[in-house]
């Protein structure tokens, strides 16, 4: 299995074999929320990829190595020097990155930053701390699997997510991985990007779904297994239900097993 060239909270690394297992056959898998690409990267079979996320910076890092290729991987490399891996250096290049967002500034980010994670303030700007990892890894193995694996047939877009289930056509087949439903009532939605993943999101990812599922279009969900969940998702074709480890979370004592669910919406 390929492993994704960032970290990423959510990504699905460890679910991909069940995933795979799920998705219907196709001439183009459609990711609405593609976060690592974790999934897409080990997907065979497809003739084409449509790639979205609502993460400019995101989308931006993956059309230019798209792009660029082996340029965009010296650049990159460059930032994994040694004597850019301290505190100062971080805060100096976060806040570049934050004025104008740069590819290789964006991979420094995410391996030099604390957890691997994607977090912005209200006005968008990138605020997770320095991680002090003492040789964060470049991936460049990663980086050359991505180039062979889309080269030419991946199509990368910063939409809505409705806007992208607007546009499916028969032949697709979609995997939606959105921001998850809390767990608990008290919990809350993590800032994803600036303006957050709603509850009537939630609601109407469920409805685009079934939309798709009437003119022919297969979609697979992932989210949590709650009740919440299960209402806004009950008019799938079934829901299949495990167990998670995170991989990733503000705390390690928080890095438990977690039931989830993968919603199928079939013709």
């Amino acid at each position: 299995m390929h492993k994704p060239i960032l970290k990423w909270a959510g990504g699905k690394t460890r679910l991909v074999p069940r995933i795979l297992e799920a998705l219907p056959a196709g001439s183009r898998l459609v990711e609405p929320f593609c976060g690592s690409c974790a999934v897409s990267l080990n997907a065979p079979g497809y003739e084409r990829y449509w790639l979205n996320d609502a993460n400019q910076p995101l989308i931006q890092f993956y059309t230019q190595l798209d792009a660029q290729g082996d340029w965009l991987i010296k650049q990159a490399k460059d930032y994994y020097a040694p004597a850019r891996n301290t505190h100062s250096e971080f805060e100096k290049i976060r806040s570049d990155f934050n004025g104008n967002h740069t590819a290789e500034a964006f991979l420094y980010l995410n391996r030099h930053c604390f957890n691997g994670l994607w977090r912005v303030n209200s006005k968008g700007g990138f605020n997770v701390p320095y991680g002090k990892y003492k040789a964060p890894y470049f991936p460049e193995k990663e980086m050359r699997h991505f180039l062979e694996h889309f080269n030419g047939i991946a199509n990368f877009t910063v939409k809505d997510f409705r806007e992208v289930f607007q546009e499916l056509a028969l032949g697709d087949v979609v995997y939606a991985d959105p921001p998850y439903l809390p767990l608990t009532d008290t919990a809350d939605f993590t800032s994803y990007t600036a303006g957050g993943f709603s509850l009537e999101s939630q609601k109407d990812l469920a409805a685009c779904a079934e939309i798709a599922r009437d003119i022919g279009v297969p979609v697979i969900i992932s989210n949590h297994d709650t009740p919440l969940a299960r209402e806004i998702f009950g008019k799938a074709t079934k829901i299949d239900s495990f167990s998670v480890r995170r991989s990733i979370a503000a705390k390690g004592s928080s890095r438990g097993e977690v039931k989830e669910i993968l919603a199928h919406y079939l013709p």
